[in-house]
């Protein structure tokens, strides 16, 4: 019972991430429409994301296991939150531009620690479902 508890909530945790990792797609048209911004910023937004989470999809999974599971993954998780904070906040291109590295750097850290523990705690169907849940987010 703990362990579904457990895997719950990092199924929630991962859903949340997953979402903040996506949302800012949707918002494209609006801004370049109605902020006029070129297709080069927008590029440089989404390389920007990539920038951050690379390094955090390597190095959170490994950090994990040495730190343990939600020591990466709750501060992975505050990142991705902060960075969609300055995405909401600041439309300006320096906002774009570090609100998406910082959601980048969070996702990285979120996904590779908390598909780790959901395995841990669910095992093969624990890392299905981390999939389903990142996804869906």
């Amino acid at each position: 019972m703990r362990d579904s508890r457990a895997l719950a909530g990092v199924l929630g945790v991962l859903l949340a991430t997953g979402w903040a990792a996506n949302h800012f797609s949707a918002t494209i048209p609006v801004l370049t429409g109605q902020q006029g911004l070129s297709v080069a910023l927008i590029d440089a937004v989404f390389a920007l994301y990539a920038v951050g989470l690379v390094p955090g999809l390597f190095l959170g999974g490994g950090l994990s296991d040495r730190l343990g599971r939600p020591a990466v993954v709750l501060p992975g998780a505050l990142l991705a939150a902060c960075g969609t904070v300055v995405l909401l906040s600041w439309h300006e291109p320096p906002g774009l531009l570090l609100g998406r590295f910082v959601v980048g750097l969070g996702a990285g850290l979120t996904t590779g620690a908390g598909t780790a523990g959901a395995g841990d705690l669910g095992g093969t169907r624990g890392t299905v479902l981390a999939g389903v849940f990142l996804t869906a987010g």
